[in-house]
This record gives structure tokens, C-alpha cells and sequence, in this order.
């Protein structure tokens, strides 16, 4: 049997290199990683008034711009190395932020002590980037384990704060989660530090050198620019039966802002100013309790946060979620909140006056008008810091209100009615909302009319506020979006208000979104799609 062979021109013929690569990936399978790298830039242009020392006004223009960058790199680790084949078992999140201020509202402001801390400060390096998270990250570890590693934000029932350290989390049963953590409080005052999380009241220091205890080269010491190590640890407890229940603990503390260093003390020995103040103290410890029962059609919660600086329950918070026969859902809530500060903060004295607020709603379909509609109470207690003339339970507000949503395939109504009254004065008023969408451009129109009576100024403040608010976004072309919104305001207080808003959105590249790539980034109207 004779064969007859084509011959191959040379360009097409597999070089023996080809053959070579050919062979390895014939034998092993291929690994491979994925990577994204997004960027979002914002600008933003407005202006805003100042007074200067002679009272007059001067407008300061803001020339704003903010830049995102973020990098994502999965499956970092072959489906071979885990149990079950899963995929993306170690993975690699980060964001960095550029913002910075090109008009003359930086250069206007004021500075040294009294600048204000939003505005990025161009004399020290590294303030205009913020790393807002950057984790190396592992799910289901050995069948058990998630870990955390690098800048992070930790999220828990009743607060939020962000630590560059380490979070791991065992589940050591299929019901019992045991988690641990260290690390260290992101700070903005440290280079790529972000101040977004920073613990309330965190202080800059005194401005006042007389009264500041630790004077070094004629400064005061900032206490937002020391390190401050956060430790903590919590258990949990998931799908027990009806019950889902969590115990967390966190405690961080830092370098005293009134402690003096050795040279200092050493210098201060002659005049006897000695000084007491100890080098590290406590600026948080919190305990925090938080439980939920799944009963059926029942969905009852509690939970509270025991501060162990101040001695004293700072947040509380039980209700009850419930949804009935026929599409109807109910909830009721109760919280208590006393403002608490970091052990640094004079806050601490002079805010310890608590509120307690209950509310109430009440959804129901409404089958001839399309939609749903809803009655809402509420209350809300301010009490008075103990000892105040005013007493406990002198300032209470209330309010009630009632809505109907109505939402199609192509529009949204809403229609919403308020009064509140008691402590603060008297607001009653309505609101309606329309949203809509005609091929490529959206439209979305709201008007409101209020009465309003302050209760400190009934005569002054008081009258009917009007406001009309109408937008469009329109599709220019693929990725590309432009938005306009307008604004006018109506009442006796100011006269008229009137503002106008125009943006234009560029989406370079795919975007992970519900409603499909090239939808861009700021669309009001699909939200409710």
C-alpha cells in the first residue's frame, strides 16, 4: 500500500520549538491566573465662599480630582491543591486613591494647626494616596480555615474599622467559628494612611502650647500619628437550629499624646515638672453581643456593645422582622445609643447625654394601584446629661408617615407623606417621585412641598418650603454618559436656591454590573431596574 503525502509549505510546518511546548502541554495541564486592573477618575469642579478678616466674602474655587486604581489577581492557587476543587482559594484584592486639589481652595485655607484635615497636605509626602485596602487573602484553607493579611476593614454588627494585620477565622465545627486578630489602627497621618476609619474623637494634639503637656521643640504631639496596635477575637455561632449569634472582643491603645520622652524629662528635672502621665493607655475596649433567631415567618433579634473604657452599655439594639400571609411584612425595632469617644478624646466629659428610638412599619400590596404602600412611627428620647436642669425625658420627637410605590417595566412612582413633631419643632410635608426610561435616556423628576416651625425661633423659622428637582441621563455613545440635574429651592428663610449639576461618565472597558457592560458608573434610574 503506497501512502501519498502533501507536502507542508515551510511556513506552515511546526518549528521544533512549537513541538517542544506542544509536548509539555500535552502531558501537564495548563496553569493560569486572572488578573483585572480598574481605574476610575472623578473630577470636580464648584466653588465655595470663605470671609475673610474683614468680614467680607471671597469666593474659593475647588478644582478637586480623584483617582482609583485597583488590582485583582485569582486563582492563585491550583483547583489540584484543595479538597473539593474549588477554585479561586487564594486571591489578591487592593485600591489606591489619588486626591488632590488644584484650585485655590487649598491655598486658602487655613493651615499648621488649624487646616483642615479633609484637604491633602502637599508638604508631607505620601498624604495625597490613600491605600484604601490590600489583601492577600485565603477561603476555606485546609477545609477550614479563611484568612485575611494586609490593609483591611472588618465590619461588625454595631461599627467599622480597618487594621493592617492579620484576621483568621476557623471553623472548627459546622455551627462554631472561632476568629483572631492583630494588627495595627490605619491612621491618617501615616503615609498612604486614610482617616475614614480612624476611631471618633482621635486627637491632633492640643493646639494650645501652654496647656499641652508634652511639648517637644515647641510643639504640641499628635496623637493621630502614633502607632496604635489593635487586638481582638470573636465566636461565633452559624445555623445553629433557628439561631445565627456572635461574641466579639476588640481592645487598641497607643502612645499617651501628653507623654513626655526621656530627653524632655531630663530637661524638665531642674524645675520639678516630673512628669506621671504613662507612655501607652487604652484608647478602646469594646464587648459586643449580637444574636437572630430564623422562627418560620418570625425574625427576632438583640444585641448589645458593653464599652469598658467608659464603663457603661454605649449601644443597644432588639426588634422583630415579620413576614405575613398575602405579601405583607412588618418590623419593629428599639435602639439605644450613647456617643463614646477613644480614651485620648475630651469628648468624653462633655458629651453624656444618650437617645433612645423606637420604630414601627407596616408594608401591605396594594393590587388595584399596582404597587405597594406602607405606614411608618417613630420616637425618638434625647436625654438630658444627668444633673441638667432640663431633666431626662423633656425632648422627645415623633412622626408618623404613610407612602404608595408603584413600579413598572418602564417607570417608578413613588408618593410619600411625613409629620413630625415634638422636641425640634413642627415638619409636615409630601413628596413626590417619578423615574423613567425612553431608549437611551433617563428621566427622573421629584417635587415637595413642607411647613416647618422651629421651636427655638417660631417666628423667624418657620413657613413653606418648595423644591423641584428634575434629571436626565442620556447615552451618547457606548460607555459614554452624560448627566444633567437642576434644583430649585423655595422658602422665606433664603428666598430661592437654585443649583445645576452636570457630569459626564465614562466607562472604559467591561464593568461587572447587574444591569451588563458599558452601563456606566453614576445611573440613577437603574437602580430600581
Amino acid at each position: 500500500m503506497v501512502r501519498r503525502s502533501t507536502p507542508v509549505p515551510r511556513s506552515r510546518r511546526p518549528s521544533a520549538v512549537t513541538a517542544v511546548l506542544l509536548g509539555i502541554l500535552g502531558a501537564r495541564e495548563a496553569r493560569a491566573y486572572e488578573g483585572e486592573v480598574t481605574a476610575t477618575t472623578i473630577g470636580q469642579g464648584y466653588q465655595l465662599r470663605r470671609f475673610d478678616d474683614r468680614g467680607g466674602s471671597v469666593m474659593l474655587a475647588r478644582r478637586r480630582v480623584t483617582q482609583l486604581v485597583g488590582a485583582e489577581i485569582s486563582d492563585l492557587v491550583p483547583s489540584d491543591w484543595t479538597h473539593g476543587g474549588e477554585r479561586n482559594l487564594v486571591f489578591f484584592s487592593s485600591q489606591l486613591r489619588f486626591d488632590y486639589d488644584f484650585g485655590d481652595y487649598s491655598r486658602g485655607a487655613p493651615g499648621g494647626t488649624s487646616r483642615i484635615r479633609e484637604l491633602a497636605d502637599p508638604s508631607q509626602a505620601g498624604q495625597q494616596f490613600d491605600l484604601l485596602h490590600a489583601t492577600l487573602s485565603v477561603r476555606n484553607g485546609a477545609g477550614f480555615l479563611d484568612a485575611d493579611l494586609g490593609r483591611q476593614v472588618v465590619i461588625d454588627h454595631f461599627d467599622y474599622f480597618a487594621l493592617d494585620g492579620l484576621d483568621l477565622r476557623a471553623r472548627v465545627l459546622p455551627w462554631l467559628v472561632i476568629e483572631g486578630m492583630a494588627g495595627l489602627e490605619v491612621r491618617g497621618e501615616h503615609a498612604f494612611g486614610t482617616d475614614h476609619f480612624e476611631l471618633d474623637g482621635t486627637s491632633a494634639g492640643s493646639r494650645d502650647p501652654l496647656n499641652c503637656a508634652g511639648v517637644v521643640s515647641g510643639r504640641c504631639p499628635d496623637q493621630a500619628d502614633a502607632l496604635a496596635p489593635v487586638a481582638g477575637g470573636a465566636l461565633s455561632l452559624e445555623r445553629l437550629g433557628p439561631l445565627d449569634a456572635r461574641v466579639s472582643y476588640r481592645r487598641t491603645w497607643s502612645r499617651t499624646a501628653g507623654y513626655r520622652s526621656a530627653v524632655v524629662q531630663e530637661a524638665l528635672l531642674p524645675s520639678g515638672l516630673a512628669d506621671v502621665r504613662p507612655e501607652g493607655a487604652v484608647d478602646e475596649e469594646k464587648l459586643s453581643l449580637f444574636s437572630r433567631l430564623s422562627l418560620g415567618w418570625l425574625y427576632p433579634y438583640a444585641g448589645l456593645r458593653w464599652n469598658l473604657l467608659v464603663g457603661a452599655v454605649d449601644e443597644l439594639a432588639a426588634g422583630l422582622d415579620a413576614d405575613l400571609p398575602g405579601g405583607q411584612r412588618a418590623s419593629a425595632g428599639y435602639a439605644y445609643l450613647l456617643p463614646t469617644f477613644e480614651g485620648d478624646s475630651i469628648w468624653n466629659v462633655f458629651s453624656r447625654g444618650a437617645y433612645q428610638d423606637a420604630r414601627a412599619r407596616w408594608e401591605v400590596p396594594v393590587p388595584a394601584a399596582g404597587g405597594t404602600a406602607h405606614v411608618r412611627a417613630h420616637t425618638r428620647v434625647y436625654e438630658e446629661a444627668p444633673g441638667s436642669p432640663g431633666g431626662r425625658w423633656d425632648r422627645v420627637e415623633w412622626g408618623a408617615g404613610t407612602g404608595l410605590r408603584r413600579r413598572t417595566a418602564l417607570a417608578l412612582a413613588q408618593l410619600d407623606g411625613e409629620v413630625r413633631g415634638g422636641f425640634g419643632g413642627l415638619r409636615a410635608g409630601a413628596d413626590g417621585l417619578l423615574l423613567t426610561s425612553l431608549r437611551r435616556v433617563d428621566l427622573e423628576g421629584r417635587l415637595s412641598l413642607l411647613y416647618f416651625r422651629s421651636d427655638l425661633e417660631p417666628d423667624r423659622q418657620s413657613g413653606l418650603a418648595f423644591g423641584a428637582q428634575a434629571g436626565t441621563r442620556f447615552q451618547l455613545a457606548r460607555g459614554v454618559f452624560a448627566h444633567l440635574v437642576l434644583e430649585e429651592n423655595v422658602n422665606r428663610v433664603v428666598g430661592h436656591e437654585t443649583r445645576a449639576l452636570a457630569i459626564l461618565d465614562l466607562t472604559l472597558g467591561t464593568q461587572s454590573s447587574p444591569r451588563g457592560p458599558y452601563a456606566g458608573t453614576l445611573g440613577a434610574v437603574g437602580a430600581w431596574r
